[in-house]
């Protein structure tokens, strides 16, 4: 019998923003629920924390969980809420994929997408739509 999949979601603010926090978590339920099937995952959230350090301690909490194997899924709603510096998000790709765990966004950048991202992830439709792919 194969365990259930333990889902975490990834929440982090540069500035302490409870409506900021609220809204990653509708979103990223919604894309659970949807997506997944799944209704509940464990909520590691960094409130007030910049995105260009990886130094956070719920980042670095569902680090060490990756790597005891506590985790199978991590669900963010962009990817810039995990790191705004891509190089940090290049490693840890690389350290989630070596540990087998899949890295989703509730709203991911469309294909050849080179833009803002902030931009992308605040179209209002991106809850229920595709995003429109850029030709």
């Amino acid at each position: 019998m194969t365990p259930p999949l333990t889902i975490a979601t990834y929440i982090r603010t540069s500035t302490h923003s409870s409506e900021g926090v609220a809204q990653q978590i509708r979103l990223t339920n919604r894309f659970l629920r949807t997506q997944l099937g799944v209704t509940s995952s464990t909520i590691y959230c960094d409130d007030g924390y910049s995105g260009v350090s990886l130094e956070r301690p719920s980042l670095q909490s569902l680090l060490a969980d990756v790597k005891a194997g506590r985790v199978d899924t991590i669900v963010v709603s962009a990817h810039d809420r995990l790191t705004r510096v891509h190089t940090h998000l290049l490693s840890l790709q690389m350290h989630f994929e070596q540990a087998r765990v899949a890295l989703l966004a509730a709203t991911p950048l469309p294909r050849g997408y080179l833009g803002n991202v902030r931009l992308a992830a605040s179209i209002a439709n991106l809850f229920d739509d595709e995003l429109p792919q850029r030709n």
